[in-house]
């Protein structure tokens, strides 16, 4: 429920920047902001996976 609502209010923010991107014609900001949510929606889908790398991260240093 609560991974669902996270996903779902990246991508209405990842909607208006690239509409607002969009209205300028900045079609670098554009591809910056779909890369970003990218990152966060994969990030939030994959929350176990992501914390057991920054875990082996510092367990390596």
């Amino acid at each position: 429920m609560v991974l669902t609502v996270f996903t779902q209010a990246v991508v209405i923010l990842v909607a208006w920047q690239v509409v607002k991107h969009f209205a300028k014609m900045s079609i670098g900001k554009i591809i910056v902001a779909l890369i970003a949510g990218g990152f966060v929606g994969f990030a939030i889908t994959n929350y176990t996976l992501i914390t057991g790398w920054v875990t082996s991260f510092f367990k390596m240093l």
